[in-house]
């Protein structure tokens, strides 16, 4: 996906209208880029939450 808006920045840089879509296409990927970042984020958030629990249940079962 990236490599596509960075085409049509590259291809957009002609002219106010081309200076406003390449600006608008960083934008979007640096959105993007920060999206996934948070994903991330969230996901490393989760696996400690979830190792306690399951230490708790084997201790429980021996």
């Amino acid at each position: 996906m990236g490599i596509g808006r960075k085409v049509v920045a590259a291809k957009a840089i002609k002219g106010r209208r081309g200076r406003k879509k390449a600006r608008r296409a960083e934008m979007m990927e640096a959105q993007a880029e920060a999206a996934e970042a948070q994903e991330t984020q969230e996901k490393v958030e989760e696996k400690p939450e979830e190792k306690p629990e399951e230490k708790k249940e084997e201790e429980k079962e021996e």
